[in-house]
């Protein structure tokens, strides 16, 4: 594979490998001190403090192929309300992921939310004439009604925060704090090593840096006042390419393509967002891509370069020519075997942190759940039960179904 399909395959599986684990990374800071999970007296009925009654969300891809199938999963609480989708789009100025998932899941009463949004991509240069190279694309995209990348400047994720998330995603909130999760960066910036020295060994060495950081916003919510993060990471890949002045002469220039992703938010009555860290982490770690839809969508990747058009067909027409391709991503795990290839890799192995596997007894299943609850069970609906100790009932809780205990996989 040639360096520019081989960058644009990478470039579209690293968006499915963030979506995958990089949301993690966010809440990898040490959090405030726990509350005490134990249960107590509880109305009937209800939950317990301390336990988690969990169902399976699915984001659905409903236009990517021909027939609708599942993108990703994640467990929510029972009484929360979700929505979810997977977009595919044309190709923009400066990135070929060409499909975004994304999804939104709250209480009903709005005080308790999630929600994940597309990942956003620009370009520069240092060099004006680039520059003016971009723009005049990006005018010649819009005539056509393509897609086209933002000119400006590399920014951290702070800046990207300020300047562009909370206006364009919370217009009219105010930001009271910007916060920094260090452990979470640690991660972020190993990861953006190993990207670089993996590109070290081609004709097209790529510099690359990468940070992370919430911004803490208060407002209010239905009449009642709530606080929330809007979280992202942001990636700046830098490298060297020619450029040519008004006297016909070479020269170099950077050209940088930046991306902010895992852009979430994550909302709690006022005062509580803190104390509500482990818990939103707990659910972040049970989001996973499904295996078939995400081995078909990096065979799309990997294969676009071989035709023009880019529709519902083409895309099952890829998969179907490349089945063997797709059965070994399926059967080795892309990411691992891609691990020091792209940056698709180091998030997904994110996601094998701090979890554990738990097998239903009943069907076989395995579900892979945060080691901050070494207890679960599932029921008869398919709702899970989370808790961090031993010796609870949930039958003589909860009389509305069957409750299993799942068996933990040892590796």
């Amino acid at each position: 594979m040639n360096n520019t399909l081989r960058s644009q395959s990478a470039g579209y599986r690293v968006y499915l490998g963030m979506v995958a684990g990089g949301l993690a990374l966010l809440l990898d800071a040490p959090a405030a001190a726990p509350q005490s999970n134990r249960p107590t007296q509880a109305a009937p009925g209800a939950t317990p403090a301390g336990l988690y009654r969990m169902k399976k969300a699915t984001v659905m891809d409903e236009h990517g192929f021909a027939r609708p199938v599942p993108a990703m999963t994640l467990l929510i609480p029972t009484d929360w309300q979700f929505q979810g989708g997977a977009q595919w789009g044309e190709y923009s100025g400066c990135t070929t992921s060409r499909v975004m998932t994304t999804f939104k899941a709250a209480s009903a009463d709005g005080k308790f939310g999630l929600e994940l949004f597309p990942p956003y991509y620009w370009q520069w240069s240092d060099d004006p004439g680039s520059q003016r190279t971009m723009q005049i694309g990006n005018q010649q995209k819009a005539q056509v009604k393509g897609k086209p990348c933002d000119v400006m400047p590399p920014m951290s994720a702070a800046d990207y925060l300020r300047r562009f998330a909370v206006p364009r995603l919370r217009p009219g909130k105010q930001i009271v704090s910007i916060d920094q999760f260090p452990e979470g960066m640690q991660e972020v910036q190993q990861q953006a090593r190993e990207t670089e020295a993996s590109w070290a060994r081609t004709t097209t060495p790529m510099q690359v840096r990468a940070d992370i950081a919430g911004a803490r916003l208060q407002y209010t919510l239905n009449g009642q006042p709530v606080e929330e993060w809007i979280t992202a990471i942001v990636s700046v890949n830098a490298r060297s390419w020619a450029a040519y002045n008004v006297r016909g002469g070479q020269g170099k220039a950077m050209h940088y393509d930046c991306s902010a992703y895992s852009i979430l938010a994550m909302r709690a009555p006022m005062g509580q967002l803190s104390e509500r860290r482990n818990f939103f982490r707990m659910i972040l770690k049970t989001i996973k891509a499904d295996p078939t839809w995400n081995a078909q969508a990096n065979g799309v990747a990997l294969n676009i370069g071989k035709i023009q058009q880019k529709g519902v067909a083409d895309r099952n027409a890829i998969i179907a020519k490349s089945g063997e391709d797709t059965n070994r991503i399926i059967k080795e795990g892309y990411e691992g075997r891609e691990k020091i290839k792209d940056a698709a890799a180091a998030n997904y192995t994110q996601t094998q942190r701090d979890l554990e596997t738990f097998r239903n007894p009943n069907t076989g299943e395995t579900m892979e759940l945060s080691n901050l609850y070494g207890h679960a069970w599932v029921n008869d609906k398919g709702e899970y039960l989370l808790a961090d100790h031993a010796g609870f009932d949930p039958n003589a809780v909860f009389k509305d179904s069957t409750w299993t205990a799942m068996q933990q996989v040892k590796k």
